[in-house]
């Protein structure tokens, strides 16, 4: 999922929970000092009369100048003070543009979402093992697509292509349970 799915689904009053697509990183990285910030390690409110997202400060600390919704590009842009971004340790790291008089950090609502639902993803550990639950209902999801042709179905009538999932769905339980099988008899084994 990203921003934008986690957006139009609250909207329509469903609650989406897991990892953010594109976003893989170990947590040493995520951890490390020398990262690169993204829009979740600013500090922002909502504003619900707008509909805006209000960035409040970076992460420095720093407050912005101002802030305007770009009629272009649909972004809020955040302006910061130029000589202060100049001198700020975190400057190499920070996706702020630093211009000659101002500062000016380009952001949208989708790219602060899943910026913060990966930065709730990375905190916190009990959040990761309830997404692990959705991770493998994904991976038996794929193996039935990829090894057991259910991309597409091969009937036009709807009980045919529940008979082809039903079928498709007992291989796969098969094969793991065989898995299984061979793995607790190695252990058997080697206990004996």
């Amino acid at each position: 999922m990203n921003g934008k799915t986690i957006i139009e689904s609250r909207k329509k009053g469903i609650k989406l929970e897991g990892p953010t697509a594109g976003r893989s990183q170990s947590f040493d990285t995520y951890n490390s000092q020398d990262r690169p910030l993204d829009a979740g390690d600013f500090e922002t409110d909502y504003d619900e009369q707008k509909g805006e997202l209000i960035v409040k400060k970076c992460p420095a600390g720093h407050t912005p100048i101002n802030q305007e919704k770009s009629k272009q590009t649909g972004k809020i842009n955040v302006h910061f003070n130029a000589k202060t971004c100049q001198n700020c340790d975190k400057k190499e790291l920070c996706p702020v543009y630093i211009g000659k008089k101002i500062a000016t950090y380009k952001v949208s609502k989708q790219e602060y979402v899943g910026a913060e639902r990966h930065h709730k993803y990375m905190k916190n550990s009990e959040y990761r093992k309830k997404c692990s639950i959705r991770a493998g209902a994904e991976a038996t999801v794929s193996e039935i697509t990829r090894a057991h042709g259910m991309r597409k179905s091969r009937h036009r009538k709807r009980s045919r292509t529940k008979l082809q999932m039903g079928f498709a769905s007992i291989a796969c339980n098969v094969k793991k349970f065989m898995r299984y099988c061979q793995k607790s008899d190695s252990l058997c084994l080697k206990q004996a």
